[in-house]
């Protein structure tokens, strides 16, 4: 990661350069030798020192080598070719002059080659530095939550620079545990990381000095310049590096320290990796303003439930709650004048008004439980004939003048459920039933297979729910904008159809209404099927 790892990467690439200046003038002196035995003209062999350099100058970086080779190519025409060969003597003095002309042109036509390289490169890492920072963009917007964004942000910056990154986000008025990009020793000794977090603690509370002068409209002496751009050059862990805060206008989300141990980074360099990080911070922005307004509507839905509870709660507790107060107090100061059959009819009205009060509350406590998701499923195989006997025992009082009718099934049909759960749900859709149809009503319960799952339906023959209703007839404190009420008004909190949603949709289920022929309702829910096990 130091100095020390860098040394053997910066020898193998020059070993490397040198085997291929090397093996290029290799090549140009053993076809050169074929030329020669052909007959082939000097200029011929000189041409192909002045490729090869050529060459060297393109595939290798530096002038070192390309100065090398040119040099290297004079030596060799002068071994190889001149006379007298296989010496470095020349009995010729014109030859020299061939030499200084080759060895000019070599330089010359390599620099150029060099010229062109290095723009070639140059275009290649701009055209790499842009795509980098557009991909930057496309995946933010595809980021979940601020640690995927930053944690996009340093890989970009990763590719961009290729030397170690690091994210410090903002705690307060410190710095949270660090998120490290690729190629950082996260194991590095306690003293240094200690160093790293100072450091990065120092570009937070200049960057947060500088939003605060920014704010304030004017900027202390001792404050940094307040622009988003403003840097301060510190020395990190290993080398040295950058530490560049994740700013908005107004808001500082962490510091992010970027060491390039091998080179400099150039000032394209440094402006594409703020705008990477200006990316982020605006990224991380959106994300919290997206949080803060989803957080806020469920604030604002939970008070207008909460409203509607207690509007709910004040309308219809009152009239069941006064009827028992007055039936109760009629009973307390009779005197012997009620007769048997006034003083029955009283205490019937004060059980079922009890009766409707302990359900309403069950209803209430079993939603709250699911909304604050404490509700375990004690999931237990079960006859559905068995789940219909139940629920029916338990309107058998409530039934009154109502005829509560169990279709027989085709089939033993088994289920995986929590049996008092589902119970609820067909004591509620039941319970509406009789509420919302005349007496003289059958009210039918059957199920049937269907595929991995049973189908519970209830039905009336009543008037049915209007069209406008059916798709709110599951929502909380909903009763219906036009549907028949009874004439015990109280009966319409609310939550009963909302409460049997929930406890089929934690089933695995799902539940719907729709109308019955000729007239009337028909709710029907899916439980999840069990194969019933035949032992012989």
């Amino acid at each position: 990661m130091g100095e020390a790892s860098a040394r053997p990467r910066r020898e193998g690439r020059a070993a490397a350069h040198l085997g291929i200046m090397c093996a290029l003038l290799a090549l140009s002196t053993a076809i050169g030798l074929g030329f020669h035995e052909l007959g082939f003209a000097d200029s011929s062999i000189i041409s192909l020192y002045i490729l090869s350099t050529l060459l060297t100058a393109t595939v290798t970086s530096g002038r070192l080598y390309t100065l090398l080779s040119s040099a290297l190519s004079v030596a060799l025409y002068n071994f190889c070719f001149v006379v007298p060969r296989f010496s470095l003597e020349s009995l010729d003095t014109s030859y020299l002059v061939t030499f200084a002309i080759m060895f000019v042109a070599a330089i010359v036509a390599s620099e150029l080659t060099n010229h062109i390289a290095r723009n070639a490169r140059e275009a290649r890492r701009t055209a790499y530095r842009t795509s980098v920072l557009l991909e930057t963009n496309q995946l933010l917007q595809q980021a979940d939550g601020p640690e995927s964004i930053a944690r996009i942000a340093l890989g970009q910056l990763l590719k961009l620079l290729n030397g170690p990154v690091a994210f410090y986000p903002a705690e307060g008025d410190g710095l949270g545990s660090p998120l490290v990009g690729d190629g950082v020793d996260e194991a590095m000794p306690a003293a240094i990381a200690e160093n790293a977090r100072v450091n990065a603690l120092r570009a937070l509370r200049s960057s947060k000095l500088a939003r605060d002068a920014a704010s304030a409209g004017a900027a202390p002496a001792s404050a940094p310049p307040a622009t988003a751009d403003a840097l301060e050059i510190v020395a990190i862990p290993m080398g040295d590096g950058l530490f560049l805060p994740v700013r908005t206008h107004d808001e500082v989300f962490g510091v992010v320290g970027i060491r390039a141990a091998e080179r400099d980074i150039d000032s394209f360099e440094l402006s594409v990796a703020r705008s990477i990080i200006g990316e982020c911070a605006l990224e991380l922005a959106r994300e919290r303003e997206a949080r803060e307004r989803e957080e806020a509507a469920v604030l604002a839905r939970n008070e207008q439930l909460r409203a509607n509870l207690l509007r709910s709660l004040g309308h219809d507790l009152r009239t069941p709650l006064t009827a028992i107060s007055g039936a109760a107090a009629i009973l307390r100061d009779d005197s012997g004048r009620l007769a048997p059959e006034q003083r029955r009819a009283l205490l019937d009205d004060v059980y079922h008004d009890s009766l409707w009060l302990i359900d309403m509350v069950e209803n209430l406590l079993t939603i709250t439980h699911f909304d604050e998701g404490t509700v375990k499923l004690a999931l237990s195989s079960e006859l559905i004939d068995d789940i219909f006997e139940a629920a029916a025992s338990h309107l058998a009082n409530q039934a009154g003048e109502h005829r509560i009718v169990i279709g027989p099934a085709e089939e033993i049909l088994l289920v995986r459920i929590d049996a008092s759960l589902i119970i609820q749900v067909l004591i509620n859709l039941v319970g509406n039933a009789i509420k919302y149809t005349p007496a003289g009503s059958t009210i039918q319960l059957y199920a049937r297979r269907e595929g991995a799952f049973v189908r519970v339906t209830v039905a009336d023959d009543g008037p049915g729910v209007a069209d406008d209703d059916k798709p709110h007839v599951f929502d909380r404190f909903y009763s219906g904008a036009r549907a028949e009420r009874p004439a015990d008004a109280r009966r319409s909190f609310g939550l009963g159809l909302a409460l049997c949603r929930s406890i089929v949709e934690a089933h695995g289920g799902a539940i719907e209404v729709h109308d019955n022929v000729p007239h009337g309702a028909v709710f029907s829910f899916t439980l999840p099927a069990e194969e019933v096990a035949i032992h012989g």
